[in-house]
């Protein structure tokens, strides 16, 4: 039920949910990169994960997205690159795959629909 997918929410983390909805939905990580830059400049801000984050309805909080935003510009550069972005998608899908393939699908299966809470037109999908 719904509190088997809070749990999962709660447990996975924001890149591991990430992961797995674009697996499920059968969208490359370079695809996804793509799809995140919502100003099309090339970069993925930290503005352009937030906005993302809500409108593939993610599940998480401005400050988990912050900190993941974080984690992926370790460096300050202000945007994050795309083979990180690749490849810190890449290690965490296949260590999702190792350890719970069955509940990552239950969990992107929930997010297959995109609904953005925004009403800014911008197709993810």
């Amino acid at each position: 039920g719904s509190s088997e997918l809070e749990h999962s929410r709660d447990t996975k983390s924001p890149l591991a949910l990430l992961a797995s909805i674009l697996k499920f939905n059968e969208i490359s990580f370079e695809d996804g990169y793509v799809k995140a830059d919502r100003d099309d400049d090339g970069k993925v801000s930290e503005l352009d994960l937030l906005h993302f984050g809500k409108h593939i309805r993610l599940g998480c909080s401005d400050d988990t997205m912050r900190a993941l935003y974080t984690s992926l510009d370790p460096h300050g550069h202000g945007f994050i690159e795309r083979d990180v972005w690749i490849r810190a998608l890449t290690v965490e899908s296949s260590k999702a795959g190792a350890t719970s393939a069955r509940s990552g699908a239950s969990t992107a299966r929930s997010h297959s629909v995109c609904v953005c809470p925004h009403a800014c037109a911008c197709p993810v999908w």
